[in-house]
């Protein structure tokens, strides 16, 4: 039910709050004109303002107005106000071009903020990108070249040195604290093998991305690592028809086929870091027998990913995932 906080004009005049029920025929004519009273306009598809760029920290990162007034407002329907205040009031830019400034201020302030590395930054954007104000918009991370260009020394120090020096002290992005391995050994210790993978720290949060997530065997071997992992929460990316099991505290959500979810991603996260891993094959390669896991079809190989190496569809994941944790 939305609410229109106000104070009307004229002597006497009181505090009220107006409330219209869901599917009032005076909301769409009342969003319109807030948003033309602002010099914005109101889209009905994304149900955003379609504003400029914000000078609002929040605003600019949250696309949102969290508390913001308005004064000597009018209404085709309810008349003239000294003042409304508007609660989370959600904004988008206005178009392509507004698109790309507003993306680069908010990079700017987000380099200014703290020492980023390249890939750090890459993935920062990803997520924002990703963001249903910005996804329309279709625009391209900043990165290599295009980064160090849009660093104006003059006008943005902090971010200029925070990322260049980050570029000295990490010529590299590759994980040199990380290296692939193989399972060739007919058995094979569980327990050791999510150490490799998580260097031995708590996992808060696992994500297993396999459209080909579906059989009993595949469930039955994700409840052995979840044991041994033993994740706080735990999320399945799977195109399977039906529900496949997942173990206690997991959640399963179905994707569709595509070329980006073709291989299959093991995401851990802990309190400090993200490990991102690329499998081989899929949960079939191993049987537990006698405490014991025996390799059966193939030998895998997980293979450490760079931040910039994780496709879209993932990234987007994550980002619900932490916004849900928020």
């Amino acid at each position: 039910m939305p609410k229109l906080r106000s104070k009307q004009n004229g002597q006497g005049a009181v505090d009220f709050c107006l409330k219209l029920p869901m599917g009032s025929e005076h909301i769409p004519s009342l969003l319109e004109e807030i948003a033309s009273n602002q010099g914005f306009s109101w889209n009905d598809v994304s149900g955003r303002a379609c504003s400029e760029v914000p000078e609002e920290t929040n605003a600019l990162e949250e696309f949102l107005y969290h508390s913001k007034k308005l004064s000597n407002v009018s209404f085709s329907t309810f008349g003239k106000f000294k003042s409304i205040a508007l609660a989370n009031y959600p904004i988008m830019p206005a178009n392509l071009d507004t698109a790309r400034k507003w993306h680069h201020a908010w990079l700017m302030k987000r380099l200014s903020a703290s020492f980023t590395s390249e890939a750090a930054a890459l993935v920062l954007q990803k997520r924002y990108l990703s963001h249903p104000a910005m996804d329309t918009f279709s625009l391209s991370s900043l990165q290599g070249n295009d980064l160090y260009q849009a660093l104006d020394r003059a006008k943005t120090p902090l971010a200029y040195w925070h990322v260049m020096s980050m570029r000295d002290l990490l010529p590299t992005r590759k994980q040199t604290h990380l290296s692939p391995i193989t399972l060739t050994e007919d058995t094979f210790d569980i327990e050791e093998l999510i150490c490799h993978l998580t260097r031995n720290e708590p996992v808060r949060l696992c994500l297993y991305s396999d459209r080909h997530y579906k059989t009993k065997k595949h469930s039955r071997n994700l409840d052995e690592i979840q044991k041994n992992l033993n994740a706080e929460k735990g999320l399945v990316l799977s195109t399977a028809q039906d529900d496949p099991r997942v173990p206690a505290r997991w959640e399963l959500k179905k994707i569709e086929k595509s070329n980006e979810n073709h291989d299959r991603y093991w995401v851990f996260q802990s309190d400090s870091r993200y490990f991102y891993w690329k499998c081989s094959t899929s949960l079939d390669f191993f049987t537990f027998k006698d405490n014991r896991c025996l390799l059966s079809e193939s030998n895998p190989t997980f293979t450490p990913l760079d931040e910039n190496e994780i496709p879209d569809f993932l990234i987007k994941t994550i980002h619900t995932m932490e916004s849900k944790a928020a």
